[in-house]
C-alpha cells in the first residue's frame, strides 16, 4: 500500500498508526483521540476481520496491508481464570513476536507498574529493580525483555491503573459510585500497592509520544505527578464527596518518577483530584 495517499487536506503526510487491542478499554480510548487529532491515519487490528495476532501468518498479512509507521501495543490476553494462564502468558510472548518479525517501525508496548513489585523506593525510576508479583506482572516484563533485545526505536509505557467511566469496576469507580448513590463499598482489607490515571489523560499522554522523538529513551513512566496510596485516595474522597469511609489498614504509597516523560513534555495536564470530580459528574 502506498504511504503518500495519506494527507491532510494541507497535503502533510499522516502517520500511520496500527493499535492493536483497540477494542480494550485503552486501546479503544487512543482509536477515538488518534482519529479525532487529524494528524494521524489509524489502522486497527479489528478493521483486518479480527486478526489473531498469535497467528503469525495473519499477523504478516496484518502489517502488510497496514503498512504502519508505528504500533501502539495495547493487546494483551487476559485470562479467565487462574488455570489458563501459563497459555495466554505464552501468547502474549507469541503476539509480541509475531509483531517484531513482520514489521519495521517502532513499538510502543504498553506495560504497567505491576512490574516494579512491592519492594521499591519512590519516586520510582525506570532503572529501579523489577521485582514481578503476579503471571501479569510476569508476562508484562518478558514482552518487555523481548522488545528490548530488539534493534529498532522501541518504547516501553509503564502505566499505573486506568480509571474511567467505561470500566465500571475498579476501586475509584466502585468508591465514586458508592459516594454517589448510598451504597456500601468494601475498601481493601490487606495492603495493596496501587496508584491510578484516567484513561482518557493516559491517551493524550501516548499520542503526544507518537510525534516526539525519544532517541536514547526505551522506557519511560507515565502518570499523574503525586504519590498515590489507598489510604491517600480515601482521605481525598472523604474530603471533596463529605463521604465518610472507613480505612484501618497502611496501605503502601506509590509514586512515579516522571523525569523522563517531564522532559519529552508529555505529562497529563490533570490531576488525580480533578478526575475523581469529573468522573463523579457523569456517574
Amino acid at each position: 500500500m502506498n504511504k503518500s495517499r495519506w494527507v491532510d487536506h494541507t497535503g502533510n503526510s499522516l502517520v500511520r498508526v496500527l493499535v492493536t487491542g483497540s477494542k480494550g478499554f485503552l486501546g479503544s480510548v487512543l482509536v477515538k483521540k488518534l482519529i479525532k487529532s487529524k494528524n494521524f491515519k489509524v489502522l486497527t487490528d479489528q478493521r483486518f476481520s479480527k486478526i489473531d495476532l498469535t497467528d503469525f501468518n495473519a499477523v504478516k498479512k496484518l502489517t502488510d496491508e497496514a503498512s504502519p509507521d508505528k504500533i501502539i501495543h495495547c493487546a494483551a490476553k487476559v485470562p479467565k481464570s487462574m488455570n489458563h494462564y501459563n497459555d495466554k502468558y505464552s501468547d502474549d510472548i507469541k503476539m509480541i513476536r509475531n509483531l517484531i518479525d513482520n514489521v519495521e517501525c517502532p513499538i510502543i508496548f504498553i506495560s504497567s507498574m505491576t512490574v516494579y513489585g512491592e519492594n521499591f523506593t519512590i519516586p520510582v525510576t525506570e532503572d529501579s529493580n523489577l521485582c514481578p508479583k503476579s503471571r501479569y506482572a510476569s508476562m508484562k516484563v518478558e514482552v518487555e525483555n523481548e522488545l528490548r533485545l530488539d534493534n529498532r526505536k522501541n518504547i516501553i509505557v509503564r502505566l499505573p491503573g486506568l480509571f474511567g467511566y467505561e470500566r465500571k469496576k475498579g476501586i475509584i469507580y466502585n468508591l465514586l459510585f458508592g459516594i454517589k448513590y448510598n451504597k456500601k463499598i468494601e475498601i481493601p482489607s490487606e495492603p495493596i500497592v496501587w496508584a491510578s490515571m484516567n484513561v482518557s489523560d493516559a491517551a493524550d499522554s501516548i499520542i503526544k509520544l507518537c510525534s516526539k522523538k525519544y532517541q536514547g529513551i526505551d522506557i519511560i513512566n507515565l502518570g499523574y505527578d503525586e504519590e498515590q496510596s489507598i489510604n491517600i485516595l480515601i482521605e481525598e474522597l472523604n474530603q471533596k464527596f463529605n463521604a465518610n469511609y472507613l480505612n484501618q489498614i497502611n496501605h503502601p504509597k506509590f509514586k512515579f518518577d516522571l523525569s523522563r516523560a517531564r522532559r519529552l513534555e508529555i505529562l497529563p495536564k490533570n490531576t488525580l483530584s480533578k478526575s475523581l470530580t469529573q468522573l463523579y459528574q457523569v456517574i
